[in-house]
């Protein structure tokens, strides 16, 4: 068995903690959406936004798998 260091954040708290980020960049792009005359632009940050969202919950996705390995040894 190997030598596993613990991490002091489970992974509900490191996923409420990269949603409440993720969040705040959300309404900061929603901020320049709004403001932003250009349609054009307006709707790539959308996509951005988008991207960055699926992003995250790879990522996060990804977190619980490697932690559920973790666990089972």
């Amino acid at each position: 068995m190997k030598k596993v260091d613990v991490v002091d954040l489970n992974n509900k708290q490191y996923r409420k903690l990269i949603k409440v980020q993720r969040d705040a960049y959300k309404k900061i792009l929603n901020y320049c959406i709004s403001n932003i005359k250009d349609i054009e632009k307006a709707k790539s940050i959308e996509k951005y936004i988008e991207a960055m969202d699926k992003a995250i919950s790879n990522e996060l996705e990804n977190i619980r798998i490697d932690n559920e390995k973790y666990i089972d040894m």
